[in-house]
């Protein structure tokens, strides 16, 4: 039995299939196209994660204040949540538009 397909390239598995050549240059160029994705998909997480932490740093006063409801109530509502934060997210306004 032949260890080539019909159009003469080796098998997969196939002795000759590991030989050195084609496909080799063609398994170096996936791994520097996989290297490469792989490095934009990590540039894109760290700038998510910096954005992320901002996010949380810039509403850490409302955060600390809806915490301290939910931990008193247990539960809000929508309504409830945004009457809570409604005082906290005013001020934080304010204080970003004096700077």
């Amino acid at each position: 039995m032949s260890s080539r397909t019909p159009t003469g390239l080796p098998t997969p598995g196939s002795r000759s299939s590991r030989r050195r050549g084609p496909l080799v240059s063609t398994e170096y160029v996936e791994a520097i196209v996989e290297a490469e994705v792989d490095a934009a998909a990590r540039e894109l997480l760290v700038a998510a994660e910096a954005e992320a932490a901002a996010i949380l740093e810039t509403h850490r006063g409302a955060l600390e204040a809806l915490t301290e409801r939910l931990v008193l109530h247990r539960a809000g509502s929508g309504r409830d949540i945004a009457s809570w934060l409604s005082g906290q997210l005013a001020l934080e306004t304010a204080a970003e538009s004096g700077r």
